[in-house]
């Protein structure tokens, strides 16, 4: 596993590759931590590398190529790897999102950075190693899923079926949300009255306008305030 590190704050640097050190400890592979104050001939060569890495990337870098640019230029070749932005501007989050996607996280430099890298990170990890599985099985349906691959699951009102939403496919099963419950594992909520997502794979919340933001890059108007306590437990 390998972890690219682009920021030219040293101090945030020094504490990242402590963080990664301390979860990588119980890895069942060994890991590479490679560290860049800003864009350069040695970083495009890790980037055209289409193996999956772990990017932690500064908004604000030295140079004219900054860290947007960096993340444009890693999605030409790799839409697997993971990417956080770590930045003091809060304001640049929808530029981030709508320029750009299935970005992780979005980090702000404040007093709980350490806390929420770690948890962040640790999360991601947990998904990499994560093969739990729907297994679904009926006289005309033979399904099985990975849960990481689940974003959300809604109801159909006219077949009366529920449309489970991966990254790839969609599936409708003849099932109902207190029927699929049992099948499905802790990270899955209701979000509305017609909507279970998968918490692990949001990205944000929008209580104002009732919006869901995912991982993946795709938006859903399913949020309700009637299930704001249970959702976010899990921010």
């Amino acid at each position: 596993m390998e972890f690219i590190i682009v920021d030219k704050d040293q101090r945030t640097n020094i504490i990242t590759k402590k963080i990664i050190r301390k979860i990588s400890f119980h890895f069942p592979e060994s890991i590479n931590i490679c560290t860049y104050n800003q864009y350069s001939p040695e970083l495009e060569l890790k980037i055209q590398n289409k193996n999956s890495k772990i990017y932690i990337i500064a908004i604000n870098l030295e140079g004219k190529i900054k860290g947007i640019d960096i993340a444009k230029r890693i999605r030409e070749f790799d839409l697997k790897s993971v990417i956080f932005f770590l930045t003091t501007h809060s304001e640049m989050f929808n530029k981030v999102h709508q320029d750009i996607p299935m970005v992780y996280r979005f980090i702000s430099k404040d007093q709980k950075f350490a806390i929420r890298l770690f948890k962040d990170l640790q999360n991601v990890i947990n998904k990499i190693y994560d093969n739990k599985k729907f297994i679904y099985r009926s006289l005309h349906t033979d399904l099985t899923l990975f849960y990481k691959s689940i974003t959300y699951i809604n109801r159909d009102k006219k077949e009366r079926k529920l449309i489970i939403h991966t990254d790839q496919n969609d599936y409708k099963i003849s099932m109902t949300f207190k029927e699929i419950g049992p099948y499905l594992d802790e990270r899955f909520k209701m979000s509305h009255r017609a909507c279970l997502v998968n918490t692990e794979r949001i990205e944000s919340y929008d209580w104002q306008h009732k919006m869901l933001y995912f991982d993946s890059g795709i938006t859903i108007p399913y949020l309700s305030k009637k299930y704001r306590s249970n959702l976010e437990q899990h921010i």
